[in-house]
């Protein structure tokens, strides 16, 4: 990565933490910091959750091409997926229930499409991707113990599919005129449903 690309990434990842900040606030991104391996969740003060946060959403951030892009974004979707699916089974909540409904059936219509893409103008090109996995097992919760952990993994799991899409979207040429389309739906769809977690983890657990 140039000089230039690193400060251009420095300066989007200031800017979506601080908007992570204004939406939710640190609180929420504790179970997420915890797995990074960043020690013990309890006795965190908010400078150090700061830097955690910093340090991996800056990871995520480097998108280097619209093929990077699309075979991260597959399993990053493919787990929103399955836990909603859980969350579908077993959340008491309607409103929960719904979120459920509308993350499988537009994530599995952006998984089809990318898939579909990635045979298409990437034939010969290994799609397989490591990725590390940002949710919880929620199989054996329910209630608001189930809710409850949904919402603070989900936050930063679409925190991270915003970035990824503006990191596209503003830093990477894009071949595609219909994958620009996808990532600004993306960008656009799950920031909107931030506020919406935020809102409900402020109503539903102060």
């Amino acid at each position: 990565m140039n000089q230039l690309h690193s400060g251009r990434t420095r300066f989007l990842v200031i800017g979506i933490v601080l908007l992570v900040l204004a939406l939710g606030g640190i609180s929420v991104f504790t179970p997420f910091l915890g797995r990074a391996r960043l020690g013990p969740m309890r006795g965190f003060g908010t400078g150090a959750m700061s830097f955690g946060m910093m340090r991996q959403v800056r990871a995520m951030a480097d998108v280097e091409s619209e093929f990077d892009y699309m075979v991260r974004m597959v399993p990053h979707h493919q787990e929103a997926v399955e836990s909603a699916r859980t969350l579908l089974e077993r959340t008491e909540r309607p409103e929960m229930q719904e979120f459920a409904e509308d993350i499988i059936a537009t994530q599995n219509r952006e998984i089809e499409q990318m898939q579909s893409w990635l045979s298409a103008w990437y034939p010969d090109r290994d799609r397989d991707a490591e990725y590390q996995p940002m949710m919880r097992d929620y199989s054996e919760m329910s209630g608001d113990e189930l809710d409850l952990a949904f919402l603070q993994d989900m936050i930063p799991h679409h925190m991270a599919a915003v970035m990824m899409s503006e990191q596209l979207l503003s830093q990477v040429q894009v071949d595609h005129s219909e994958l620009e389309s996808l990532a600004e739906s993306i960008r656009t769809t799950q920031t909107q449903e931030i506020r919406q977690m935020s809102l409900w983890m402020d109503e539903w657990f102060n």
